[in-house]
């Protein structure tokens, strides 16, 4: 038996289905929020490092998108959101590099770029969860989980 249409499982549960544009305007959202939170908290604090902020913000849009389409996307609508992670990620972390924020202790001195930066390992972080991001976003989890309809 196929599994029924987005649209058909909104109707019947209540509620209309959202295109792409409002599931990512959500994702935005999230990763503002994201945004918002480690920039007041890195700018209040710069000597102490928040490690996991940029993963987390960076791989926000795609996770959060994921949830809401309930199955995977498309390369092209995973890479957007990917895309929207990464850029909000970068601004805040060239503000907090502006601002001298980012002088905290770092994970692995001896694994980045720059031994003993803070950048570095922010910049890592990032790219980490843009990956992680696009993989939970595109990747096919359940075997009723479909990108395409069929037929």
């Amino acid at each position: 038996m196929n599994e029924p249409d987005t649209s058909v499982r909104s109707a019947v549960q209540g509620r209309s289905p959202r295109s792409f544009g409002q599931m990512l305007a959500i994702g935005v959202w999230v990763a503002a929020g994201v945004a918002g939170l480690w920039l007041v908290l890195a700018l209040v604090n710069p000597t102490t490092t928040y490690h996991f902020s940029p993963l987390l913000l960076s791989a926000a849009p795609s996770v959060v998108v994921r949830m809401l389409a309930e199955k995977a996307l498309p390369w092209r609508k995973t890479l957007v959101t990917v895309a929207v992670g990464v850029v909000f990620a970068g601004v805040v972390t060239v503000i907090l590099q502006l601002a001298d924020a980012l002088r905290g202790p770092v994970l692995a001195a001896d694994f980045t770029a720059v031994a003993g930066s803070a950048l570095a390992e922010t910049l890592i972080a990032f790219t980490i969860g843009a990956v992680l991001g696009g993989l939970i976003a595109a990747i096919r989890w359940t075997r009723n989980d479909r990108t395409r309809k069929p037929g």
